[in-house]
């Protein structure tokens, strides 16, 4: 009996994977859509068109008509491609399909694939778009919701953190700043830098919580005039929320630096002033092997030779005290020096020495580890 006759296999397209590169991407940015491995499973017929929907009536599954129509992709070997943007869309959870046709106008099966749309980061997310703070005195409320942690930003506190914010702040005069992220809704790290890019930073600063039961936090640090310092908001591992960013300078005093020193009026004399805001510039002698970090510095001219006793008695801080010669900061002799004033019941300082007629002085008032606070300096 001779055979029944063997019908051949009606050509079909067929898709092998459907996918959105990168699968996960904030509300706006553009993703590419690829169908790979698109083939034809006869040789009779080729592919003619790719076409890539995305699902909008809320039914799952392909509905042609009722789904939108994103467009036909673009071959490159046995995937097609198409760019699709996320513009208009809010965040959450889309699927997307590819339907291959071929020259026979016969469509595959249909492929799928899901795409997260999340909420746009806040706009200084990125290093490169800080938002800029000024003045001496500055504040700034946002949020780091969204925001991310760029690729060579580097940790702060030791902390990874990953929903980082920026901000830019040009100190317009030299100080003591003060920087807090109190009033903030989540656990913050704060880190305070100077360098051009977000992989070369030097650090200058930085804290995870102001105190043991403060979660918020806050630096201090000198800023030097005309320096750009850049400051990073992050959560604790990630956390997010309301950020505020507060900004306090103290300005330095007249006499902070060795060659703006005050002149004081020869013979006995008394000064009253502040060392807040002061700072050690470089160079500058210990004073009575102490650490400062806050000195202000006075000129005197000895009018007779003799016995000149120097005293901070009535400053309300702990301090340093120094006499001195020379013409620069780095070429200095140490004439005499105090910590705490010998006589004891006392954390200000007291000296003697043998000041000879004519000679300028040069005094220095520093705080112990960097105190400030009012200062009284009695010359008798």
């Amino acid at each position: 009996m001779a055979g029944m006759p063997v019908t051949p296999a009606k050509p079909m397209p067929l898709i092998g994977s459907l996918s959105a590169n990168p699968a996960s991407v904030l509300a706006g940015a553009t993703v590419t859509l690829t169908a790979a491995n698109v083939a034809e499973s006869s040789c009779s017929a080729t592919i003619s068109n790719v076409a890539f929907y995305v699902e909008s009536n809320g039914v799952p599954g392909l509905q042609i008509g009722s789904d939108t129509l994103i467009g036909g992709g673009t071959q490159s070997g046995a995937a097609w491609s198409l760019p699709a943007s996320t513009t208009g869309l809010t965040p959450g959870m889309y699927t997307y399909y590819a339907v291959a046709t071929d020259s026979a106008a016969v469509s595959s099966a249909v492929a799928s694939t899901t795409l997260t749309v999340l909420a746009p980061g806040p706009l200084n997310d990125m290093f490169a778009s800080a938002t800029v703070i000024s003045g001496s005195t500055a504040s700034a409320t946002g949020t780091n919701v969204g925001a991310t942690k760029e690729s060579g930003e580097p940790n702060i506190a030791g902390n990874t953190g990953g929903a980082s914010v920026w901000y830019n702040w040009t100190a317009p005069a030299s100080g003591l700043t003060s920087l807090t992220t109190a009033g903030s809704t989540f656990d913050t790290l704060l880190g305070v830098y100077t360098g051009g890019t977000v992989s070369g930073l030097a650090l200058v600063a930085s804290n995870d919580d102001a105190s043991y039961y403060t979660l918020t936090s806050s630096v201090m640090f000198n800023a030097v005039a005309g320096v750009t310092y850049h400051i990073a908001v992050d959560g604790y591992n990630a956390a997010s929320g309301t950020v505020k960013l507060s900004l306090s300078q103290v300005l330095a005093p007249a006499n902070d630096m060795f060659a703006n020193a005050t002149a004081l009026p020869s013979g006995a004399t008394a000064w009253a002033g502040s060392n807040v805001g002061a700072t050690r510039q470089s160079g500058e002698p210990l004073i009575a092997g102490t650490p400062g970090g806050a000195s202000v510095w006075f000129t005197w001219v000895a009018p007779t030779s003799g016995v000149v006793h120097m005293d901070t008695h009535g400053s309300s801080f702990d301090t340093t005290l120094a006499v001195y010669t020379g013409s620069s900061i780095t070429g200095l002799t140490t004439i005499a020096a105090n910590d705490d004033d010998p006589a004891g019941g006392t954390l200000t300082s007291a000296l003697t020495f043998n000041a000879v007629a004519g000679t300028v002085y040069h005094f220095a008032i520093d705080g112990y580890a960097g105190a400030s606070g009012n200062i009284v300096l009695n010359v008798l």
